[in-house]
């Protein structure tokens, strides 16, 4: 019998190629423009993981032994990224660009491509369909879906909501076990 239940996404890659490391990052950003530099003193490597359902919500961390940089793709997601040091600058190419400080979420330009460069260093992100959080949002503001757009300072009273929501909700999230509908 069918089933319409589909497995979580489940991604673990890591590696000490380059060339790998950027065909992923690459597939992943929807990016044809990602470069990877001169590599930390301990050498190179990375890691990328995620989980979630594909459709509407992942949970990820990436971990990159190098200087990056490049252009990032938009294929209808929006993405709340935070790095745990500084040096990831979105934006890079125009008036507006966003330096990231760490340990303050962000949310990633959207609808459109731009442009980054990134120290070596680690970042988690959470990556929304685009659909699904413009409909979350006009159900929330009674409103018609439409795209969204985000204040470039953050409210510090919502990051720490945000930081006790996603400390609350990691945990299970981030288990495997955890039905995906939950």
């Amino acid at each position: 019998m069918p089933s319409d239940k589909l497995p979580p996404v489940a991604v673990d890659r890591r590696g000490t190629n380059v060339d790998e490391a950027v065909a992923f990052y690459e597939d992943v950003y929807a990016s044809q423009d990602i470069h990877i530099g001169k590599p930390t003193a301990d050498g190179f490597t990375w890691r990328y993981r995620a989980v979630g359902d594909d459709d509407e919500l992942t949970l990820g961390t990436s971990a990159v032994d190098a200087n990056r940089w490049g252009t990032i793709g938009q294929h209808g997601t929006y993405i709340l990224a935070w790095t745990t040091t500084p040096g990831i600058v979105l934006d890079v190419d125009t008036r507006d660009a966003i330096a990231m400080p760490p340990n303050v979420p962000v949310m990633y330009p959207s609808g459109r491509p731009f442009e980054f460069n990134a120290a070596p260093g680690t970042q988690h992100m959470i990556r929304f369909d685009g659909t699904f959080l413009e409909n979350v949002a006009a159900a929330q503001l009674g409103a018609i879906p439409g795209s969204l757009q985000f204040r470039n300072l953050p409210d510090p009273e919502q990051i720490e909501r945000l930081r006790q929501v996603i400390r609350a909700a990691a945990p299970e999230l981030l288990h495997s076990g955890t039905d995906r509908w939950r």
